[in-house]
């Protein structure tokens, strides 16, 4: 748990062992700029370098769903809102101009 105190300028960092669920990660983190949603972060091991996602690739569409033509914020909450009702995703981005398709 991560707790701000402004006041004193403090971060306060508490381990929290009290949970039933496994938590889950497809192993990548995205990040927005003015005008796409982008792979900002691949974690070793996990699905998404296993796959071969790749940092600045361009997600495109998400288990079908198409990003593209929506604003930048819209992007980033849809994906988000997808990946955690979604236990497997099918991304597709966009890296040096082609296409590719991701199962992760």
């Amino acid at each position: 748990m991560i707790t701000l105190n402004f006041k004193d300028k403090e971060l306060i960092l508490t381990e929290y062992n009290n949970t039933s669920e496994d938590f889950e990660t497809s192993g990548f983190s995205v990040n927005i700029d003015s005008s796409k949603l982008y792979v900002s972060k691949i974690y070793s091991g996990l699905n998404a370098q296993k796959a071969d996602l790749r940092i600045n690739d361009e997600i495109v569409t998400i288990n079908g769903n198409s990003l593209i033509g929506l604003a930048p914020c819209q992007q980033y909450f849809s994906f988000n809102n997808i990946v955690k009702s979604e236990r497997e995703l099918i991304v597709q981005v966009k890296r040096d101009g082609e296409l590719k398709a991701f199962r992760i």
